[in-house]
């Protein structure tokens, strides 16, 4: 009897408005980004050849988000929306600055005993600019992994000009603006590497390359060109795949790309100073190009791996993803570290194997349930709200009519 009730239980989650084939690849971004966390965290785990991996998940996700926003804007465009710009934004603040709040406003008041708004750092977080350091100074921030956010955050604010402004001036150029765009991006990170990084280590790395949205642009317009291919070409992108050759090279992309990050890593290492203009000029390209034509094929094209991601779990864990991404590492903070290190998880005495999975599940657990617990709390209250806003605008508009 109990285990009949657990659909019902998960029933909550399921968010009818995902494109189901991209469900499964935003959440195993995210396990891997967790996992990448906890070997920061915590040391070397054996699984630490993999580690880097969570790098390239933090490129899918960027590629991921560019692409949902594309189909999203480029929908408005095509409805001549009236209400284009307002409806953009005020859709993108209930989905995500609800939830922030509340987890920047619990680690304030845990960690701090309250909100310091004469911190400098602290508007940083509350502003969206943790990922660029003040006076050169990373500063310490209660949620220092929103830097991501704070990248995503100024995509939303350019991109529904950008798009608009090309559809305005350039109706006919099809696909060539937005190639540039792609080609605009990644030549502001070259710039960046060349003349604004004087030396090579982690620190650097993050503070001019890794974190800085100007250097990270070129994965989410990469993500709007796949937007634009599928929402206006789908005819001809499906031809393109339905050559079953070109099928099968496609998908065996990510593991060419992912087994160069590990030849990389295990070679030369990721904090040699040959390694940034491998990683900028090589890899960083390479990504953007396997994850763009990865996510038209996960769409377009019927191929195995593509069942995998249509998984029900993923459908089921999709809309509490970004939950996970911004209480997880709160999780390890608050419980896990300081339990690892009154029991002394990690001493000679302790098998690496058990050690990491009491880590691992400590982390996972609850962090699902907190996450579970703002999806039903603050996420969906908010969504409701926002559809019902949206069912009264369309009544209205009948009403006019």
């Amino acid at each position: 009897m109990l285990f009949s009730h657990f659909p019902n239980a998960l029933k909550p989650l399921k968010n009818k408005w995902n494109i189901a084939e991209l469900d499964g690849v935003r959440v195993l971004a995210i396990v891997t980004i967790v996992f990448g966390h906890l070997g920061q965290f915590f040391g070397s785990p054996p699984y630490k050849q993999y580690l880097h991996l969570a790098d390239v998940s933090v490129d899918v996700l960027l590629i991921l988000s560019g692409l949902l926003i594309g189909i999203i804007l480029f929908r408005s465009v095509d409805r001549k929306d009236h209400f284009y710009f307002i409806r953009f934004y005020l859709r993108r603040a209930m989905r995500l600055l609800p939830v922030y709040y509340v987890v920047l406003f619990f680690m304030a008041f845990y960690v701090r005993g309250g909100p310091d708004f004469g911190n400098i750092y602290f508007w940083h977080e509350l502003l969206f600019f943790t990922n660029y350091p003040h006076h050169g100074h990373p500063g310490p921030y209660l949620m220092s992994w929103s830097w991501y956010l704070s990248v995503e955050e100024h995509f939303y604010i350019c991109i529904p000009f950008i798009i608009l402004l090309f559809a305005r001036l350039f109706p006919n150029a099809g696909v060539i603006p937005y190639v540039a765009l792609v080609v605009s991006g990644y030549v502001t990170t070259i710039i960046v590497l060349f003349f604004f990084m004087n030396t090579w280590d982690d620190e650097s790395f993050n503070d001019y390359l890794f974190q800085p949205t100007h250097s990270r642009l070129f994965f989410l317009f990469s993500g709007v060109l796949a937007a634009y291919l599928s929402h206006y070409k789908s005819d001809r992108v499906e031809a393109f795949f339905r050559n079953r050759r070109i099928t099968k090279i496609c998908s065996m992309l990510p593991l060419i790309l992912y087994g160069l990050w590990l030849l990389l890593a295990t070679c030369i290492g990721t904090e040699a100073p040959a390694a940034g203009p491998i990683i900028t000029l090589v890899l960083w390209p390479l990504s953007a190009f396997t994850w763009t034509i990865y996510m038209l094929l996960l769409m377009h094209a019927d191929f195995p791996f593509r069942r995998f991601f249509r998984a029900r779990v993923f459908e089921y864990l999709s809309p509490i993803a970004y939950a996970i991404f911004l209480t997880h590492l709160m999780v390890v903070k608050l419980l896990v570290r300081p339990y690892a290190q009154r029991t002394l998880l990690f001493a000679a005495d302790h098998s690496a194997l058990y050690s990491w999975s009491v880590c691992i599940a400590m982390t996972f657990v609850p962090t699902l349930i907190v996450s579970y617990f703002l999806h039903i709390q603050v996420e969906k209250p908010i969504r409701l709200l926002r559809e019902r806003m949206s069912l009264t605008r369309a009544e209205t508009a009948t009403k006019v009519a």
